[in-house]
């Protein structure tokens, strides 16, 4: 079922031991370490690494959304390499002066673990939730626009369908309209993607006539569909003031 805009996910798994550490269910307190360590590894945050979705999920589940900046804000240029073998650093120590970050944040070295397509998918994703929260609206569109971009093989994959459901709805309420050419995502993916996001484009393109009987329409339309209360505060107060 389509989802409309929002900027906070379910809490992360917890502890049901009772005995157990309560600071354990204050993801609070591991943003600030989380963000550090990133950082300090790499300054410019631009090989992407397991950490980087660790830190975006735990800064979510804790409403710490101005901490993702100075990871978020950062340009992804490398993904961390698979090379397990100590050789690849050709002798030099960790500390050494590298050209670029990925050459020793390896998953030999353990400062992460094998990422996959997806955890990339919900990185992004979760950048423009976090986005969005803040009222950074175009760094938001341009977070959901990598994930709605992304390699795909087949059908797309949900954080892709959720992502376009959410620029559909936030390029119309940035710009008006919805009309940018997606011309380096994959052919089918974007097909399944706007098929089923039928409801918010129908919506965004009533929007564009606003005032229009066809708007309250097709609002009433999608409430069948929607689960999310966010669609009612984003469109609730337009339609009003189109009738």
């Amino acid at each position: 079922m389509p989802l409309a805009i929002r900027t906070s996910l379910p809490s992360l798994d917890q502890d049901k031991n009772q005995n157990a550490d309560p600071r354990a269910h204050q993801p609070r307190l591991a943003v600030e370490p989380l963000q550090n360590a990133i950082l300090r590894l790499d300054p410019t945050a631009g090989t992407f690494t397991s950490n980087h979705l660790l830190f975006l999920r735990v800064c979510m589940s804790a409403g710490a959304y101005s901490d993702t900046l100075p990871v978020t804000q950062k340009v992804i240029h490398s993904f961390a390499s698979s090379d397990k073998d100590p050789g690849a650093l050709d002798g030099r120590p960790l500390c050494a002066d590298f050209s670029s970050s990925h050459f020793f944040l390896t998953y030999g070295n353990g400062f992460t673990y094998a990422i996959t397509n997806v955890e990339v998918y919900e990185y992004f994703l979760l950048a423009s939730m976090a986005c969005i929260a803040l009222e950074h609206y175009e760094m938001a569109l341009l977070h959901l626009e990598h994930v709605i971009t992304a390699p795909a093989q087949t059908n797309a994959h949900v954080h892709m369908l959720e992502a376009y459901q959410k620029w559909v709805l936030l390029s119309c309420l940035v710009h008006g309209t919805c009309s940018l050419t997606f011309k380096t995502a994959s052919a089918s993916a974007l097909k399944t993607m706007k098929g089923y996001a039928k409801p918010y484009e129908s919506l965004v393109e009533s929007f564009a006539r606003a005032g229009s009987e066809k708007l309250i329409a097709e609002y009433e339309v999608g409430l069948e569909r929607w689960d999310n209360v966010s669609i009612h505060a984003s469109y609730g107060g337009l339609l009003v003031d189109s009738q």
